[in-house]
């Protein structure tokens, strides 16, 4: 085996014996020394989204130091377990979309040509379509005045 630049190491020398030690994967020296140990931190955390322009979806990855950051990250739409498991997360939230424009829409044919507008209404303030639309406050009147005594 090749050590630095010109010097070769042998597998069966003392010094690599003493490199496969403190190894807990192959390598060129030989097996490994002592048994591997599964740390769960830090861990790799991916987040997908779709371009605005179409196309395959974009990731975006962090590192988790600890369990505080892991659940922060979750927080803000990270996941854990690779891309794929992003990406099942993404078309999961897509899903539940559609299905909510879906429901809607379905709904909006029942709706009385007032609700209706007001319904376009809160549409054309917002860019994303609304699943439900922001319920309006209803002014009544004084009401019956109370009996005097």
């Amino acid at each position: 085996m090749l050590l630095g630049t010109d010097l070769q190491v042998g597998t069966n020398t003392a010094y690599a014996k003493e490199i496969c030690r403190f190894e807990a994967n192959y390598t060129q020296y030989g097996p490994p020394g002592r048994p591997h140990v599964h740390r769960d931190y830090p861990a790799r955390m991916y987040k997908a989204s779709r371009p605005s322009s179409g196309g395959a979806p974009l990731f975006e990855g962090q590192d988790a130091g600890d369990e505080r950051e892991r659940e922060s990250l979750e927080r803000i739409g990270f996941v854990y377990g690779g891309q794929g498991a992003a990406l099942a997360a993404l078309e999961a939230v897509e899903f539940e979309i559609a299905e909510l424009a879906a429901n809607r829409n379905f709904n909006d044919r029942a709706m009385s040509a007032k609700a209706r507008a007001e319904a376009e209404a809160a549409d054309s303030r917002t860019i994303q379509h609304l699943a439900e639309i922001p319920e309006t406050p209803i002014k009544r009147g004084p009401g019956r005045p109370r009996k005097e005594e």
